[in-house]
């Protein structure tokens, strides 16, 4: 069977003896594409298709596909990160062949063990997803196993409170002097943890009163003026080998005492990435315009951007203040006082 994708380009799709193959034929002649599936069908027949085609490992693939498919395009940055977490449970050395239901099943398993979220999964099972869809289309697949997607809880939106704030800096003052600054400092700048771990001196501008901020989520470069709570967090600790030289692990785990010393251990959204939310909250609610809060929180989406400006409710009591204060028209009108042979419009209707 010839099916045409979205850009008109011929596809096969072809099952022999119990066997599925499915590629591009990359052409828009539906002639030429008649010829190329049915050369496919006589190999199949044959017992041929896919002799002398290499075999790939996984890792292999990878390596072809980021030199063929994804150099130079944005998705390649988060390709790679995801692909990197997935070779430390997947064994790449593998054939592309022995990816099979199973294997995917295991390795759900495993990134759940390893605390990864639905949304998680999904984004580095499309990474393998593609990679095996790519392998079909150079004919060292005869077929892709189905990943199918985990349920995705709805996005957190979780915003401190001044008083779970002033507990916060309470709590880390006490109890973790030297890594309080670090709370601070994402409080104010709104970056994410691992953004904020891997400054070096190097990023800091203490002349221009800025700060860079390398290799972010989006894989862009991000240049911020600092705030005064960011410049004097990292005025404060100049003699360090790094302005936060401290592991993710390690900030989890200070992280993870703050929940138990506040209670709130089964708040699962209580998390530090609530900080970065907490900051663009605060912005919203002081006035600061959405595009500007967009960029210093260096998204790339204004639509993102609108899913971390989110208001307590009870400022929704400024909207009821402000509608009450508009001009209240009195709109009753008195229909008793009608004539019945009144020209007025109203007098006349009539319910059907």
């Amino acid at each position: 069977m010839l099916v045409p994708n979205t850009y008109g380009i011929w596809q096969i799709d072809l099952t022999v003896n119990g066997e599925r193959v499915r590629k591009s034929t990359k052409t828009k002649d539906k002639k030429l594409a008649e010829k190329l599936h049915a050369l496919t069908e006589a190999e199949m027949l044959k017992g041929s298709w896919g002799i002398g085609k290499k075999s790939y490992s996984l890792e292999d693939a990878y390596r072809k596909a980021m030199l063929e498919h994804w150099k130079g395009k944005k998705s390649g940055y988060k390709v790679e990160q995801n692909w990197t977490l997935l070779s430390e449970i997947l064994d790449t050395s593998k054939d592309v062949s022995s990816v099979d239901s199973k294997v995917i099943s295991e390795l759900k398993s495993k990134l759940k063990a390893k605390g990864n979220s639905g949304a998680t999964i999904n984004r580095k099972m499309a990474v393998l997803r593609a990679l095996l869809n790519l392998c079909v289309e150079w004919g060292n697949l005869p077929y892709a196993p189905k990943i199918k997607a985990e349920d995705e809880a709805e996005p957190r939106h979780r915003v401190l409170t001044d008083e779970e704030e002033i507990s916060m800096m309470r709590f880390f003052s006490e109890k973790y002097p030297e890594q309080a600054g670090l709370f601070e400092f994402l409080l104010s700048s709104a970056n994410r943890l691992s953004e904020a771990l891997k400054l070096t001196w190097f990023d800091i501008d203490f002349k221009n009163n800025q700060v860079t901020f390398r290799d972010t989520k989006s894989g862009s470069t991000l240049v911020k003026p600092m705030t005064q709570v960011m410049r004097r967090v990292l005025e404060s600790r100049k003699g360090l080998i790094r302005p936060f030289p401290y592991t993710v692990d390690m900030v989890e785990s200070y992280w993870k005492h703050l929940r138990k010393f506040l209670g709130y251990d089964a708040q699962k959204d209580f998390v530090i990435h609530c900080l970065r939310h907490t900051c663009a909250s605060r912005l919203v609610i002081a006035g600061m315009d959405l595009k500007r809060v967009q960029l210093w929180l260096g998204h790339k989406s204004y639509a993102t951007t609108l899913l971390y400006a989110q208001l307590p409710p009870e400022y929704m009591s400024d909207v009821v203040l402000a509608l009450n204060d508009t001009k209240d028209f009195d709109h009753t009108l008195s229909y008793g006082s009608q004539s019945q042979n009144s020209s007025s419009p109203v007098a006349n209707l009539r319910v059907l």
